[in-house]
């Protein structure tokens, strides 16, 4: 059957293989309560196809940490001091 959530993880090539090993094992876990549908995409292009709204990722991997940084600034730029997400309320 079709899941009841659906999470959409964007991640760079070089974690391809990892995140689908991974995102494998957790969807069987699951049983159709919530699958995450991972999808490859550089780094690069998932910031901006982010910002732009085209794509609406839960999750991103990125291929180096300092891109969730320039993705926070370039969204506050383009949102007027937005916050794209808060990171502390993750880490509580």
């Amino acid at each position: 059957g079709k899941a009841q959530g659906k999470v959409l993880l964007i991640v760079s090539p070089d974690k391809k293989d990892w995140a689908n090993q991974h995102v494998s094992r957790f969807n069987l876990a699951s049983k159709g309560k919530m699958a995450v549908e991972v999808r490859e995409m550089e780094t690069r292009t998932a910031l901006h196809e982010i910002l732009s709204g085209k794509i609406k990722p839960v999750l991103w991997a990125p291929d180096n940490s300092l891109w969730v940084t320039r993705l926070e600034e370039a969204w506050a730029e383009k949102n007027k001091e937005a916050k794209l997400f808060d990171v502390g309320s993750v880490r509580d």
